[in-house]
C-alpha cells in the first residue's frame, strides 16, 4: 500500500490551545492551527488522488485475477473432459481387445459380447440369437448397446493374412489363430499419423504378428507382436525418427 499511496499527511507539531496559557498565547496557537489547516489542503488533495489511484489499480488487478481464474477454470474443464474421453477410449480399446467380432449366421446367447460392423459393442440379451446387432427392428430386443460407436472408419473384419496398415483406416483387429501374419506399415505417412493394431483373438502369444522392417524408434527394424490379446500404437515422428511406439 505504501507504494500505491506515496503521499502522507504531516502531523501538527504545535501545542493545543488552552485558556490557561493566557489570551495572547491562546490566540497565537489558534492562528497556528488555522494556518496548519490551510496548509493541509494540498497534501490532503494529493493523498485523496493517491487513494483514488490505488483503488483504480486494485480494481484492474482484481479484473485481471478474475480473467486469469476464469481462463484457468476453462482450461481445467477442458483437461477433465479430455481425460474422461481418453479414459473412455482406453476402456473401449481394452474391451475390444477381449471381445469377438460378430460372425454372421453364428448363434449367440446371453451374456456374449461382440463387436458389430458399425463399430459398437453389443451384449446378447437372448438365447441362440441370429439377428445382426445394431441393425434395428428385432435386433433392438436381442442386443444391448454397451458403448458409443468408435468415431473411426475402422473395425473391419479381423485381418487373418498379410496386409498393409494405413493410418486413415486404423485401428486394425488381427486374428492369428490360423498362423502368423506380416504387417507392412504405410509407405508414405504424414507427421503425427497413428496406426493401432490389436489381437482380437488372443493368438499373438502362439502365432505372432510381425511388422516388417521399417524405421521404428529411429532404427530400421522389424517388430514382433507376441503378447496375447495385446495391442500396439505407433505414431509417425518424421523420416529421421520413423515410427514411435506409444
Amino acid at each position: 500500500m505504501a507504494d500505491l499511496i506515496p503521499h502522507t499527511i504531516p502531523p501538527y507539531e504545535g501545542e493545543i490551545p488552552r485558556r490557561s496559557m493566557g489570551e495572547k498565547r491562546f490566540d497565537e496557537e489558534v492562528r497556528n492551527i488555522l494556518g496548519y489547516m490551510v496548509a493541509l489542503e494540498q497534501p490532503l488533495n494529493a493523498f485523496a488522488a493517491d487513494v483514488n489511484n490505488a483503488e483504480h489499480l486494485l480494481s484492474l488487478f482484481i479484473a485481471d485475477a478474475d480473467r486469469v481464474l476464469n481462463q484457468a477454470n476453462a482450461k481445467l474443464q477442458e483437461i477433465r473432459e479430455e481425460r474422461a474421453r481418453m479414459e473412455a477410449l482406453a476402456d473401449r480399446i481394452e474391451a475390444i481387445a477381449n471381445t469377438d467380432v460378430y460372425q454372421p449366421g453364428h448363434r449367440y446367447s446371453f451374456p456374449a459380447v461382440v463387436i458389430a460392423a458399425d463399430g459398437g459393442l453389443y451384449r446378447c440379451m437372448g438365447q441362440r440369437v441370429t439377428s445382426v446387432p445394431g441393425s434395428g427392428g428385432a435386433s433392438g430386443q436381442d442386443w444391448l448397446a454397451l458403448t458409443p460407436k468408435m468415431p473411426t472408419p475402422s473395425l473391419q473384419p479381423p485381418k487373418t493374412a498379410d496386409f498393409t496398415a494405413y493410418s486413415n483406416k486404423s485401428p486394425y483387429a488381427t486374428d492369428t489363430s490360423g498362423g502368423s501374419i506380416n504387417i507392412t506399415l504405410e509407405p508414405e505417412s504424414s507427421l503425427g499419423a497413428v496406426i493401432e493394431i490389436f489381437d482380437v483373438a488372443g493368438g499373438w502369444g502362439t502365432n505372432p504378428a510381425i511388422i516388417l522392417p521399417t524405421k521404428i524408434m529411429g532404427q530400421v527394424q522389424s517388430l514382433e507382436l507376441d503378447d496375447a490379446h495385446g495391442a500396439v500404437r505407433l505414431q509417425y515422428a518424421g523420416s529421421g525418427f520413423g515410427w514411435q511406439i506409444l
